[in-house]
């Protein structure tokens, strides 16, 4: 049994498969990335924007409301932007929220796509996630050298020195 995480493997020993079965193999990115990356000018947004950016499935798991909320909570700061890359069964449900919060002009989702061109847009990469194992898009953001904020799901911690390039946080919060 192949464990992503420590946690991962914790868990599949309280699950009873037996130690000498279970493998840590930490998930890991490639670093070359052959797409070419989006400018600010691309996405409309200014130098003076702070972009906030979401990368997940947009699921109950990924919990890409409260990344709304967040933004939603800030969006009266001058220059907050954010950029949601992914999709999934919220889709709809998310952007009839960014547009009920009046969002439209802050929060713009593009769907699915390669994740890697948007990174070089973001100055706080955000996780809100319910439940992880080694999430990769924490290690992309990390490679990318952006600050993070995260919940606190498993893992988490051994990507971000809370404090030094990130803030871990509580779940929902």
């Amino acid at each position: 049994l192949i464990c992503v995480s420590p946690d991962e493997r914790v868990e599949a020993q309280r699950l009873r498969a037996p130690l000498k079965r279970t493998h840590l193999v930490p998930n890991g990115v490639p670093t070359a990335n052959p797409t070419a990356p989006l400018t600010r000018v691309d996405m409309n947004l200014s130098p003076t924007d702070t972009v906030f950016g979401f990368v997940g499935r947009l699921s109950a798991q990924k919990d890409p409301l409260a990344f709304v909320e967040a933004i939603a909570g800030i969006k009266d700061q001058p220059h907050v932007r954010a950029i949601i890359v992914g999709a999934g069964e919220l889709e709809a449900p998310i952007k009839q929220q960014i547009n009920a919060m009046g969002l439209g002009e802050v929060i713009h989702c593009v769907g699915q796509d390669d994740a890697a061109r948007y990174y070089p847009l973001f100055d706080v990469f955000v996780l809100t996630s319910r439940y992880e194992s080694m999430p990769y898009v924490l290690i992309e953001a990390a490679e990318a050298g952006l600050p993070m904020v995260a919940t606190d799901v498993s893992t988490a911690d051994s990507i971000i020195d809370d404090g030094q390039n990130g803030l871990i946080v509580p779940r929902a919060d």
